[in-house]
C-alpha cells in the first residue's frame, strides 16, 4: 500500500524528535525551563507540529546506551519531560547520577539500568 506523501510515521516522528532534542538538549519546549525553546527559524512551526502530535501518544520505551556526556544525557531526560519517551539509561549508574547532578538535570522517570 502506497502511504501518502505528507502522511505521518508517529514512531518515525519521535525518532525524529528525539534526534533533535539530543542534539539540541537545550531547545525543546518546556516554557517553565529558561534554558528550554523551540528554536525560532523556518523549520519552528514544524517542529511545534510535530511535537503536538508526538505529545498525543504515549511515551515510548526508549534505550540510550551509555549517555556519558552531558549532551547524550540531557536529550532524552529532555524527551522524557516532554513526555515523548520513557528513556532506559543503560551504563554506569553511578557515574550517570554523578553526571545528572552536575548538570542539574532531572532522572525522575528515566530506568536506570547498571552495565559498569
Amino acid at each position: 500500500m502506497m502511504r501518502h506523501p505528507r502522511a505521518v510515521d508517529f514512531p518515525e516522528v519521535r525518532s525524529t524528535l528525539l534526534h533533535h532534542l539530543s542534539r539540541n538538549p537545550g531547545r525543546s519546549t518546556m516554557a517553565d525551563n529558561p534554558r528550554q525553546s523551540i528554536p525560532a527559524g523556518p523549520d519552528s512551526e514544524h517542529l511545534a507540529s510535530l511535537l503536538a502530535r508526538a505529545r498525543a501518544l504515549p511515551p515510548t520505551a526508549t534505550a540510550v546506551a551509555w549517555p556519558m556526556s552531558a549532551d547524550a544525557l540531557a536529550g532524552p531526560v529532555d524527551a522524557a519531560a516532554e513526555g515523548l519517551v520513557e528513556p532506559w539509561l543503560v551504563g554506569p549508574e553511578k557515574d550517570i547520577r554523578l553526571l545528572a547532578e552536575r548538570e542539574s538535570l532531572d532522572l525522575r522517570g528515566c530506568r536506570l539500568l547498571d552495565a559498569a
